[in-house]
């Protein structure tokens, strides 16, 4: 079963660390103590679901996003997710088709989605 509280607690860590800042600049900024993130990171608090999307916001990063797999570049996952909201089903189902097929799974048939 996947540990989320320490997924969270490590994904903010690093995606703060790639934005520069420190714990306490972090959690002043978005109007907490300065304690506030370090709290979260040592595991005494998570943040409210509020605080979370206040959170995503600051470290320029989608809720969504928030939790992809470190292997997959954010950057070029928001722009790939953001051209597929704007697709046709149509389009989108032949996209997931091809993904499919080049991940390895070798589906060559749309009826096998």
């Amino acid at each position: 079963m996947a540990d989320y509280p320490k997924q969270l607690r490590e994904r903010i860590t690093k995606f703060r660390e790639q934005k520069g800042v420190s714990e306490s600049r972090m959690s002043r900024e978005l109007g907490q103590s300065k304690c506030y993130l370090q709290q979260i990171s040592s595991g005494k608090t998570l943040p409210s679901m509020g605080a979370f999307f206040r959170i995503c916001e600051y470290l320029e990063t989608l809720p969504i996003e928030f939790f992809w797999d470190d292997g997959i570049d954010s950057i070029y996952m928001h722009e790939l997710l953001g051209r597929v909201k704007s697709m046709t089903k149509e389009d989108a189902d032949y996209l997931l088709m091809s993904a499919k097929y080049l991940s390895g799974r070798g589906y060559t048939s749309k009826n096998q989605i």
